[in-house]
């Protein structure tokens, strides 16, 4: 009959196209987002187990990019965010502010959670994407929030960002008062790199200062004896001062950075990732970066003192693969968490959820669906708030 007999001529056509599809679809995104800082970056992908990577890894992108901006587009259209304040700091950077919508005026002063975004391109700014995330935490947790836009690559590598961090964190030091905020009980969250930066922020500082007062002990040390890490590492925008952090609430968090490039380079993203861009671009600067390898290498001279009191790591996990995170392995939470609890951070803790990557931010983004997050977010800032 027809049918088959036009089944039949056009299948190897239909194979060909997708043959060919397959592999240039890998050309094209190479063209286009790998690094061009790289010297030995491949012009061509010449490898078919590596042409089909880059595919499935496009595929995904695509697909999780759709549910997930369906899901914020809707929240931001059908919902008015009335507690958002923007405002920008001396330096031009822009951030918003949102308050709890109380009109107790005799209330006491409010945690104050900072949110640093993760990297998404082509978007240079994301805060309006985690507008919705600022109003929720604001409206059932009582916290006043703090977005901004720290620069993203290739406007800034991490050196860039922690110093706008930083800066970031004295503005909302001097004044978060104005929206019934206590600058005392500062936590700082993220997702993704935001979650890395979170981290970084008051370790850097800490370990610094640990370093100095180690050397102090002893006139006559001269600091050979320590890690070269502990040795060598800096405190990125160390002229802003910034009180102690109470608290970090990291979503997702890249605390190995190594280990993060291991794994994109088995998935074929290595030229493609952000993550060697930004916390690289060689190996050595990207120990320098790994909150892991820090911590870990100041384990003997780390003041506890000076790190937040309380960490929690949202992460999902693996379920019988459902709910698997493809991006960031929930290993990398669990092994920080190891980490700070054997320095002597024991309010130290992980949740991890039957969700993907963003499923674990979603519903603190969206109040679309029965939120998990939302649930117990009450709970989870008593556990933050100081004793």
């Amino acid at each position: 009959s027809i049918v088959p007999l036009a089944f039949i001529i056009t299948l190897p056509g239909l194979c060909a196209c997708i043959f060919v599809l397959a592999l240039t679809l890998p050309q094209l995104v190479y063209i286009y987002f790998a690094d061009s800082s790289e010297s030995n970056k491949p012009t061509l992908v010449t490898s078919l187990r590596k042409c089909l990577q880059v595919d499935y890894a496009v595929w995904r992108i695509v697909t999780e990019a759709v549910g997930v901006g369906r899901r914020v587009a809707r929240d931001l259209l059908l919902r008015r965010v009335q507690n958002r304040h923007h405002y920008r700091t001396l330096q031009g950077m822009s951030l918003d502010v949102y308050a709890p919508l109380t009109g107790d005026e005799t209330a006491a002063l409010a945690p104050v959670v900072m949110f640093f975004s993760p990297q998404i391109r082509p978007f240079a700014s994301r805060k309006v994407i985690f507008s919705s995330l600022g109003a929720n935490l604001a409206d059932v947790v009582g916290a006043v929030v703090v977005i901004p836009d720290l620069p993203n690559h290739p406007e800034g590598r991490i050196k860039e960002q922690i110093e706008a961090a930083r800066e970031a964190i004295k503005w909302a030091i001097d004044n978060v008062h104005r929206f019934g905020g206590d600058p005392n009980l500062l936590y700082l969250a993220g997702m993704g790199v935001g979650a890395t930066i979170a981290q970084l922020v008051p370790l850097q500082a800490a370990v610094v200062e640990s370093r100095r007062q180690f050397l102090a002990i002893d006139p006559g040390k001269t600091g050979e004896d320590l890690p070269t890490g502990v040795k060598e590492v800096q405190e990125y925008g160390g002229n802003i001062p910034i009180p102690r952090i109470e608290g970090l609430i990291v979503i997702s968090p890249i605390t190995n950075v190594e280990e993060q490039m291991v794994d994109e380079e088995s998935r074929g993203m290595d030229h493609l990732s952000l993550t060697r861009r930004t916390f690289g671009p060689t190996e050595r600067a990207c120990y320098f970066h790994s909150p892991a390898h820090l911590l870990y290498a100041a384990r003997n001279i780390i003041q506890v003192d000076l790190l937040p009191r309380k960490v929690l790591f949202i992460h999902g996990q693996v379920v019988l693969l459902a709910g698997l995170d493809k991006y960031i392995k929930h290993t990398q939470s669990e092994e920080m968490k190891e980490i700070l609890r054997g320095v002597g951070v024991e309010e130290t803790r992980v949740k991890l959820y039957t969700s993907g990557h963003w499923g674990t931010v979603l519903p603190l983004m969206c109040d679309l669906q029965g939120p998990p997050l939302i649930d117990e977010g009450k709970s989870t800032l008593v556990w933050l708030s100081p004793c």
